[in-house]
């Protein structure tokens, strides 16, 4: 028969044994049964069935006897607490790693998310310059034919708008001063040569018509001796002749807008304008030479008006076309002016198959 123990125990069942121990240190009171023994300080209950000494683990200082009777000292409680705070610190080295671990990662995607967009990235040197060249031969391959088409567009409406002045001028002439075969024509080429050989020109007609006309346009004059261009060229590249230097040769002969656009009658052919009175071209500013059909434009003046004429030198399938090297230098590029001023555009510089009542863009 059992008996509980007044003071507070720990039991434990040990396989091998039957005894039941209890600490009984210092002030404890150990009964006094046969069934209980105090040896070395606890307490040892004695099954009567099966006598073998059972140890319970103490929690103060002491020993105990085994069945034997030989004391058996107790695992100190110190070594219980030494490995309670290691297991606590390798525990908080676990969780604070971990806990790194999780801020480190957090700040990671945090970043990937909200400064991806923001995110720059750089190239190497090589790529740089392969890059570059390649920039380079394309920019070789198209800006010359983008600075073309551009400066063609803008001769274009240059010729467009000194065409429109003229023909206003020439309207507000004609209301002053009658038909241009009343502005006091000479024929120009008197078909005379001086002593060197030089042929004598009459300028008085054409100078007339443009001291009229000037009248009416915003404009000033050109001295005599001022050069216009170095060099004339035909529509095909080919110098003209007795071009090679094109200067003033008579005061109020010239006139320049105010765009730079300069204006001047060519020989007068006809004292009764029929079928016209002579040329007059149209000069575009740029360039310190004039190719026909390309920065200098020839027209013809009539009755009616400062027109383009599509017959004589005027004829654009014959002199507006640059495969037709039979034409005279002279003459080649003189029958543009028309095309330009009624299709806008200057695609017979690129293509030789245009034609009134055909084709009249290169893209057609």
């Amino acid at each position: 028969m059992k008996k509980e123990l007044v003071k507070e125990n720990v039991t434990k069942q040990d396989d091998s044994h039957d005894a039941i121990l209890t600490p009984c240190g210092r002030g404890s009171s150990c009964a006094s049964e046969a069934s209980y023994k105090c040896r070395g300080g606890v307490n040892v209950s004695i099954d009567s069935q099966n006598p073998s000494p059972q140890p319970s683990p103490a929690r103060g200082e002491g020993a105990y006897l085994d069945n034997r009777g030989t004391p058996q000292s107790l695992i100190s409680s110190n070594h219980f607490t030494h490995f309670t705070h290691f297991k606590k610190a390798v525990t908080q080295i676990i969780r604070g790693a971990a806990k790194a671990r999780f801020r480190r990662t957090l700040r990671a995607e945090f970043a990937d998310a909200h400064t991806a967009p923001y995110r720059k990235f750089a190239f190497t040197l090589a790529e740089v310059l392969i890059t570059l060249g390649v920039i380079g031969i394309v920019a070789a391959m198209t800006i010359p034919t983008l600075v073309n088409s551009y400066k063609e567009k803008q001769r274009v409406t240059q010729l467009k708008k000194a065409y429109s002045v003229l023909n206003q001028a020439f309207t507000m002439a004609v209301a002053d001063y009658g038909t241009p075969d009343n502005w006091g024509l000479t024929i120009t080429n008197t078909g005379e040569t001086d002593e060197e050989g030089n042929r004598i020109f009459d300028r008085i007609g054409t100078t007339n018509v443009s001291k009229i006309l000037s009248k009416y346009i915003k404009s000033e004059s050109l001295d005599k001796g001022t050069i216009i261009s170095d060099a004339i060229y035909s529509l095909d590249g080919r110098l003209v002749k007795d071009a090679t230097l094109m200067k003033v040769e008579a005061d109020n002969l010239f006139y320049r807008m105010n765009d730079g656009t300069i204006f001047t009658p060519g020989w007068v052919n006809s004292l009764n304008c029929e079928p016209y009175c002579g040329d007059f071209w149209i000069i575009l500013p740029g360039g310190k030479s004039k190719t026909f059909g390309v920065d200098m434009f020839n027209l013809k003046l009539t009755k009616k008006g400062i027109l383009s004429i599509d017959s004589g030198s005027g004829k654009f399938d014959t002199n507006c076309n640059k495969s037709r090297t039979d034409i005279d230098a002279a003459a080649q590029g003189r029958g543009c002016a028309g095309w330009v001023i009624q299709n806008g555009n200057m695609d017979y510089l690129h293509c030789d198959d245009l034609s009134w009542n055909g084709k009249h863009k290169c893209s057609d």
